[in-house]
């Protein structure tokens, strides 16, 4: 018990500042008591050593779940969140993601013993612990999802100089690293008893570096801007809070009416829906003017505006492709064809999840792979101002080298994250828009069908939004902006 309890500490520390914003500064209190539990197990044979780390992996993981199975149990291809078939499924998930992060945190209890052998104690904790840690993140990463999600880093990401320095080097492993670096130098403060000279100098050095990077990520936050170019279009992002219209044309329906009868009156020049605004798969090669005036609207067709929304279309080879279109008059000016999919929310699985849940039958989404294609992705406008991404896709770092690429100032994220309830879901993928966002400088204008919409700057700070839950329309152009909720 007296071993278990600083681990079981350290977790509740990780799970209170990953899923409560507010609690960020948490995360620098999870390595002490980590640490002064690794500090009694390290000594024990090296079995012992991989159990214990597999069993802190096992409970890492733990602490994430219960949001992430807080879901619609459509996603996961059943009738019902009772089904046994799902509760199975749930089960061998599991099982096999303990195995996973058991495994790595297990190797690395075992590395930092066997590296304990022939490195000073103070070096050890201070530098060569925070660079096990972040390798196990990296490896866990490689093996699953290829996804930034469960880093101890990403609570950081609350605050403007930590989204910064993410920004410049390395992106969420930095944070990691920092976070880790942060707790060990805590932990050293309490445990090197009495501080002689070896100690003390490790320990100033290692402040005295963490300081002046701090304030070089203070420096960064500072010169960006928080004011929107003048050259650069007004903005009406629609949020209906509705799972998809009930009337078509659009302008028709119910809660998508009025939102788009209010953002037509105040001249926007872009109009941007919330994820998919049809339902069922439609062929490519019914895309057309007609088709456009049928499922949108004459108003909208007729605008000035350049209307944008997403859709999933089959193309004539059978494939399946969530696009994104940019229209003006009913004629297409540019699209995005997704190109990374998020295990489950995708109706896809990937990772190791392909082995536990089937694909529903008939609505397998299949990415767009640029390179097997002569075809340009990204671009939504000819003058190149508007880039895109749907839903999820701001987790993977692929994204961001993507977007860096074609440098668009304002990049167009649609989607919805109605799969899953948990508000903690919400507000993380929020949070990663705000990193992605800043990391890439750019205007991230952010359409989530129940919430939350943003508009985030290229420093990452919401500028507006609406919360889930709501139904509303953000206006946003030159100045402050502001929005109106019916």
């Amino acid at each position: 018990m007296r071993t278990f309890l600083p681990f079981l500490l350290s977790m509740v520390f990780f799970g209170l500042s990953y899923w409560s914003g507010p609690l960020w500064f948490l995360a620098f209190f999870i390595f002490p008591p980590l640490l002064f539990g690794m500090r009694m197990v390290v000594s024990k044979a090296v079995f012992t050593v991989f159990l214990w780390g597999a069993f802190v992996g096992t409970l890492f993981l733990l602490i994430g779940l219960p949001p992430l199975l807080d879901a619609e149990s459509e996603v996961f291809g059943a009738a019902t969140a009772f089904d046994p078939k799902l509760i199975a499924r749930v089960l061998g998930i599991f099982a096999v993601a303990a195995g996973i992060f058991g495994g790595v945190f297990g190797i690395m209890f075992v590395a930092l013993k066997l590296v304990a052998r022939k490195i000073p104690h103070e070096p050890l904790i201070l530098f060569v612990f925070p660079a096990l840690w972040v390798v196990s993140e990296l490896v866990i990463r490689v093996v699953t999802f290829g996804f930034d999600w469960w880093f101890v880093g990403i609570p950081l990401v609350a605050i403007g100089l930590f989204r910064e320095l993410a920004g410049i080097f390395l992106g969420v492993p930095l944070l990691s690293f920092i976070t880790v670096f942060s707790g060990s130098i805590l932990y050293a403060c309490c445990v090197f008893r009495p501080l002689t000279r070896i100690p003390l100098f490790y320990i100033s050095l290692s402040l005295f570096g963490l300081i002046i990077f701090f304030l070089y990520g203070v420096m960064l936050h500072e010169r960006i801007s928080a004011e929107y170019p003048a050259g650069l279009p007004s903005v009406a992002i629609i949020q209906p809070n509705v799972k998809f219209p009930d009337t078509f044309p659009i302008e028709r329906d119910e809660n998508y009416g009025p939102l788009i009868k209010k953002a037509l009156t105040r001249n926007v020049q872009t109009i941007i829906f919330s994820a998919q605004i049809v339902s069922p798969v439609t062929a490519e090669s019914k895309l057309s003017k007609d088709f456009w005036t049928q499922t949108l609207g004459k108003t909208l067709i007729e605008t000035d505006a350049t209307v944008i929304f997403y859709i999933p279309v089959k193309t004539e080879g059978g494939i399946i492709l969530q696009t994104m279109f940019a229209l003006q008059h009913g004629e297409v000016v540019g699209k995005y064809k997704k190109e990374i999919l998020f295990p489950v929310s995708d109706y896809r699985p990937g990772g190791f999840y392909k082995y536990l849940f089937d694909k529903p039958v008939g609505y397998s989404i299949t990415p767009f792979v640029p390179a097997d294609a002569a075809e340009k992705n990204g671009l939504l406008t000819p003058d190149g101002i508007f880039a895109a991404a749907i839903c999820n896709e701001p987790f993977s770092p692929k994204f961001l080298n993507r977007i860096k690429r074609m440098g668009a100032p304002i990049l167009v994220v649609s989607g919805s994250d109605r799969p899953f309830l948990s508000n903690f879901i919400f507000r993380g993928t929020l949070r990663m828009a705000q990193l992605r966002a800043t990391e890439a400088h750019v205007w991230l204008f952010r359409a989530y069908k129940t919430g939350i919409s943003a508009i985030i700057s290229p420093g990452g700070d919401i500028v507006q939004r609406l919360n889930r839950g709501e139904r509303g329309v953000i206006y946003f152009g030159e100045g402050a902006g502001f929005v109106e909720k019916f």
